[in-house]
């Protein structure tokens, strides 16, 4: 089984194969100094207002071919665990 971050230890297995390094080692070489300050902004909406927002975007997606997509990838042989294929609208 794999642990809760599989998508980063699959990421790191792919930044191993391909350099052969450990992704710890590709990562110091681009670590950044950074003084700058931010401010992180958040919105609060009613729990009304965001499911509403929520069921438009997907409408929207049906509406736009996101099923008849998904069944030309998944006739096409791309396998439904692709992580491109688990996104948001789509779920297996």
């Amino acid at each position: 089984m794999l642990p809760q971050n599989w998508k980063r230890v699959i990421r790191a297995l792919e930044v191993y194969h391909a350099t052969g390094e450990p992704i710890g080692r590709s990562q110091k070489n681009y670590m950044r100094n950074s003084d700058v300050e931010f401010i992180q902004y958040g919105l609060m909406w009613d729990r009304e207002t965001l499911y509403s927002n929520i069921n438009k975007r997907v409408d929207d997606m049906i509406e736009a071919g996101l099923v008849e997509e998904t069944r030309n990838l998944l006739s096409a042989g791309y396998s439904p665990s692709l992580n491109a294929l688990n996104t948001v609208g789509i779920r297996k």
